[in-house]
């Protein structure tokens, strides 16, 4: 299978994780809530919710068009690390609800997997030519 390929299943599975995980609370809150732990800051919630669908909605359009941008890539990327970091350090030290570990774990492997895409793209530019990048 081509990086290509790779990357668009990628993307479409980070995408509807985002878009759903961020509707979720934006639709219903009394569930979300139920399920994560009381919030006293439903904005805050809210807002994070709401990138989410810019982040799974972007990448989803990249999906329907036939290729992943870098910039959509990275951005995918970065926004899985920082989700995760948050989400497995805060469950763990026992500050949200141990749901959100499992969460952390699913944004790790995101972030995991778009790394991979990333350096063995980085390594066939580098193959074609070595000044590349």
């Amino acid at each position: 299978m081509r990086a290509h390929h790779r990357s668009l299943q990628w993307a479409f599975l980070q995408g509807l994780y985002d878009l759903f995980g961020g509707l979720w609370p934006l639709l219903h809150m009394r569930s979300f809530a139920a399920v994560t732990g009381p919030k006293s800051d439903e904005w805050l919630v809210r807002a994070v919710a709401g990138i989410l669908v810019v982040v799974g909605a972007g990448l989803l359009h990249d999906v329907r068009r036939g290729y992943v941008t870098i910039t959509m890539a990275r951005t995918a990327m970065g926004v899985s690390l920082v989700l995760a970091l948050v989400a497995l350090i805060s469950s763990l030290a026992g500050w949200i609800s141990w749901v959100y570990f499992l969460d952390g774990i699913a944004h790790a492997t995101l972030f995991l997997g778009w790394c991979y895409l990333l350096w063995h793209r980085w390594r066939q530019r580098d193959r074609k030519s070595p000044a590349a990048m």
